[in-house]
């Protein structure tokens, strides 16, 4: 039997970070390039992914001009190892793989494709890989997020940004609950019940699982664990004093109470001025300006992903 993508991925040591989000403009990029930065100087050794495909920025927010070679030069097998796509920064410890360059029609990858970078991805060696996803709920961003067992979603306070946020989370289950179920060959009339739902239809993600347990209780305890050791951390990115602080928490608390996986606020980053300013004149934020509460709130959040918070954060980082 063909498996499906998810149930392709190689199990491994390293800590990946797939950073989504339900729209754009919400910081996804300036998060990978501020979490990376900050571990990096504390000496872990990191990768940067951009797998915004078709609108490749990260290089950018890292300082550095347009990478003459990308993930591009691998795709099309003008290198055969992903390492040689690699670039160093001016920051000691970190790197990253850019898509710069590619064609707007890279977005639309093959299933082959995806696969390649999917394997080629685990099989680097680095402390902490953070990949940077475009916006939306297209199969390929989701798989690129189901590529570790463990990720980082980055919403702002508005509602639409929350609203976004809470699509991705139904999209990027029933992605892997139709994956997973697809693998353990359930009966035609799950396989038919799956098949035919819509995010839109699912009040809470534990009717997918009562209808498994009715029609298919052999498989369904193991298949219900498998599914719920996703981990997800959220980050409340241009937090703002008119918004509660514990705002990300009572949305974490939402999250677990009707989205099946399991989160945990990973913090907030507030709003600054000098965030935008750094961006414009290619300046590393967390380096240009350390001393601000923002800075601060970075440092902090990349220490619950190195420390492990207990109750939060996962205390093992591997790929499933």
């Amino acid at each position: 039997m063909k498996k499906h993508i998810s149930e392709k991925f190689v199990k491994g040591e390293k800590c990946i970070y797939p950073i989504g989000g339900g729209k754009g403009g919400t910081g996804k990029s300036f998060i990978a390039a501020s979490l990376g930065t900050t571990l990096a100087k504390q000496g872990k050794k990191i990768l940067l992914v951009d797998l915004d495909l078709g609108a490749s920025n990260l290089h950018t927010f890292l300082g550095l001009k347009k990478p003459q070679i990308s993930l591009k030069q691998y795709l099309n097998k003008q290198v055969d190892d992903l390492n040689e796509v690699v670039l160093k920064t001016t920051q000691p410890n970190l790197s990253i793989i850019s898509s710069s360059g590619c064609s707007l029609e890279i977005a639309n990858l093959y299933y082959a494709q995806k696969l390649k970078i999917i394997r080629a991805i685990n099989n680097l060696s680095y402390d902490y890989i953070f990949i940077d996803l475009g916006s939306g709920t297209h199969f390929n961003t989701l798989d690129f997020f189901l590529i570790s067992n463990q990720g980082i979603l980055v919403t702002t306070p508005e509602p639409v940004s929350i609203e976004n946020m809470f699509r991705f989370i139904k999209s990027l289950y029933l992605r892997k609950v139709k994956a997973v179920l697809k693998h353990y060959k359930l009966n035609i009339i799950c396989q038919e019940y799956l098949n035919n739902i819509q995010d839109s239809q699912i009040i809470s993600f534990s009717n997918i699982m009562d209808f498994v347990k009715k029609y298919d209780i052999e498989n369904h305890t193991e298949i219900e664990k498998y599914i719920k050791h996703q981990s997800i951390g959220l980050v409340l990115n241009r937090f703002r004093w008119q918004v509660e602080r514990q705002f990300i928490k009572q949305i974490a608390n939402t999250c677990n109470k009707f989205l099946y996986f399991n989160y945990y606020p990973l913090g907030n980053i507030s709003f600054d001025h000098k965030i935008d300013y750094a961006i414009m004149n290619n300046k590393l934020f967390v380096n240009e300006y350390s001393h601000t509460i923002s800075a601060k709130e970075i440092t902090d959040i990349s220490a619950r992903i190195s420390n492990g918070a207990p109750g939060q954060a996962p205390s093992v980082c591997s790929v499933s």
